[in-house]
């Protein structure tokens, strides 16, 4: 067990944080405005082509069967005992990190009985640390199981072509070899090779050396629920973690990649990336969001106005930025015969933006939309989460008012500015 010593809290962001004697880190973030709770629990990895198919598959596994609660159905009645309490398993692709969480949404323990939240802890630690096991490997009947569930998630993919095509144009955006350019899940062959024995080795791995955090967001009392957490997880046996690698920005290419599958589809999907040199961690982050609404991400943008309404040749067109790698992604769902013309008109387009800039009619529209929309971002439990998650991968930590003032500071000339940094990067088609 780790040894005692007093608590040492520090704010990050909105939250209140605190380290534990075992290397397990702690952040709360109360807030009034929620009934509700989102407890999350997250193990964040180097992506590796060698761990990636087994960091895709654990989390489902943990969520599937416990030592106390053997298969899915008692384990779901145990969480409607617990006033509906949800447990979901996830695995998240964050630039060059995996991470691998497993989330719990509760009422807030103002609204619960006596004793029923410490309750909730326990569930939270028998889901992750008393799974079922047989000897030194899990169930190998919820193995086989949740092993074919993730192929056939793999092999799935297809089936949603924009994310697909999405997900193949940022993989060829990088080097080959660069762990910002493996497959989100591992590959086919690498989860078919999966081993049972292995995996439960490669957990255990985890829960003694893998950086751990939890974090809560919701109607709570910060000190009381970090008190309550420490307390449940102290007897972790763990090491310092490694240093995780920080998430830098997408490098513009000296000659764009292109890569392109066919396959037995009537429509065809065309997708640009280019670098920007930018990411959560610059200043400039908040004018590149405005760049990205003029250039695709609103209703009213210039690829949906010229490529959609103009010229009729997309059933779906826009884009979006990755707040991690600075990555910008524009795609379209087009008939293949109009994939070239497509194309050429997104780099048009672009061009004319660095060129001309935009009137202030867009610059308005802009700004409404990515304002709102980080308003109405605020209004979930779990926002502030996955916003600390961001920028704790890149190393730099920006509170939500500072966040908020930076985006409201946007000039025209800033977003004319962050434009000239866009370089491009790949070019990806998919299609018949």
């Amino acid at each position: 067990m780790a040894s005692r010593r007093p608590a040492r809290f520090d704010r990050v962001r909105e939250f209140t944080h605190m380290r534990g004697a075992n290397h397990i880190d702690y952040y709360v973030a109360p807030s009034k405005k929620f009934k509700s709770i989102i407890l999350r629990a997250v193990l964040t990895l180097p992506m590796n082509k060698r761990h990636a198919a087994q960091g895709a598959l654990l989390p489902h596994l943990l969520r599937r069967a416990t030592a106390k609660h053997p298969n899915i159905a008692l384990l779901s009645r145990y969480c409607e005992e617990l006033y509906g309490t949800t447990v979901k398993a996830d695995v998240r692709r964050l630039g060059r990190l995996q991470q691998l969480s497993i989330s719990m949404r509760c009422p807030s323990p103002r609204y619960l009985g006596r004793g029923d939240f410490e309750k909730i802890a326990d569930l939270l630690y028998e889901v992750l640390c008393e799974p079922l096991v047989e000897g030194k490997a899990f169930s190998q009947t919820v193995f086989e199981s949740e092993r074919e569930q993730l192929l056939n998630d793999i092999r799935g993919q297809l089936d949603a072509r924009s994310e697909y095509a999405i997900r193949k144009a940022v993989e060829a955006s990088f080097p080959a070899g660069s762990p910002y350019g493996i497959p989100d899940y591992g590959s086919e062959r690498d989860v078919e090779e999966l081993d049972n024995r292995a995996l439960f080795a490669f957990y255990r791995s985890l829960l003694a050396r893998a950086p751990l955090a939890f974090y809560v967001s919701g109607d709570v009392n910060a000190q009381t629920c970090i008190a309550l957490l420490s307390k449940r997880f102290s007897d972790m046996a763990r090491t310092r973690p490694n240093a995780l690698p920080k998430n830098e920005v997408a490098p513009a290419p000296r000659a764009v990649r292109s890569k392109g599958e066919k396959h037995k589809i009537e429509q065809s999907f065309v997708v640009l990336t280019h670098a920007t040199g930018i990411n959560v961690v610059s200043r400039e982050f908040a004018a590149l969001q405005y760049a990205d609404a003029i250039f695709g991400r609103m209703q009213a943008s210039r690829l949906f106005r010229v490529v959609r309404e103009q010229h009729g040749l997309a059933y779906s067109v826009g884009s979006f930025v990755s707040s991690a790698t600075g990555l910008s992604v524009a795609y379209a769902g087009v008939e293949p015969e109009h994939a070239g013309e497509v194309q050429r008109l997104v780099r048009h387009e672009l061009e004319r933006l660095k060129k001309s800039g935009f009137d202030q009619k867009e610059f308005s529209a802009a700004r409404n939309m990515v304002i709102e929309d980080y308003l109405i971002d605020q209004d979930s439990p779990g926002a502030p989460i996955s916003s600390l998650l961001v920028q704790q991968s890149v190393g730099h930590v920006l509170s939500a008012a500072e966040e908020y003032r930076r985006l409201r500071a946007v000039k025209p000339a800033d977003v004319r500015a962050v434009l000239a940094h866009y370089r491009p990067c790949a070019v990806y088609r998919l299609g018949p």
